[in-house]
C-alpha cells in the first residue's frame, strides 16, 4: 500500500494491491497479470481531447516499480483491446484531472496493437 499527496488536487492518494487487482482510492485500477495491468474501461475513460487513455502517475509509478509491462485496456462496449508499454505514459500527455489528481494520457495511435476497425486510432 503507498500514499501519496497531491499538492495540486490537495487529496491523498492511495494505492493498494488486493489479490490480483490493484486498486486507486477503493476503484479498481485493473487487474494484475503480470506482465500486464488489464483494465476495462468505457466510454467515460476515453479522452477524446487526447485521444487515448489515462493512467495515474501514482499507478504508474507502482506498476513500474512491482515489474509490470504492460497496461492493457478491454474497451467496452466496443470490446477492443488497445495495449500500451506502461514506461511510454511518461512521453504522453501529463494532465491534472480532479478529483482523480495527475494522469498520464497517451492516444491509441501510440499502442502496441492498434485496432483501426475500432476508429479510436486516427
Amino acid at each position: 500500500m503507498t500514499d501519496a499527496w497531491n499538492f495540486r488536487s490537495g487529496m491523498i492518494s492511495m494505492l493498494e494491491q488486493r489479490g490480483a487487482y490493484l486498486y486507486r482510492n477503493g476503484d479498481v485500477v485493473g487487474k494484475l497479470e503480470s506482465p500486464h495491468c488489464i483494465a476495462v474501461r468505457d466510454r467515460r475513460h476515453y479522452f477524446r481531447k487526447y485521444g487515448g487513455f489515462a493512467l495515474a502517475v501514482e499507478a504508474y509509478e507502482w506498476l513500474l516499480n512491482k515489474g509490470f509491462t504492460y497496461f492493457r485496456v478491454i474497451y467496452r462496449p466496443e470490446k477492443k483491446i488497445i495495449t500500451y508499454r506502461i514506461s511510454d505514459f511518461a512521453s504522453g500527455y501529463r494532465i491534472d484531472y480532479p478529483p482523480h489528481g495527475e494522469q498520464y494520457v497517451l492516444p491509441t495511435t501510440t499502442s502496441l496493437e492498434p485496432d483501426e476497425k475500432s476508429g479510436l486510432n486516427g
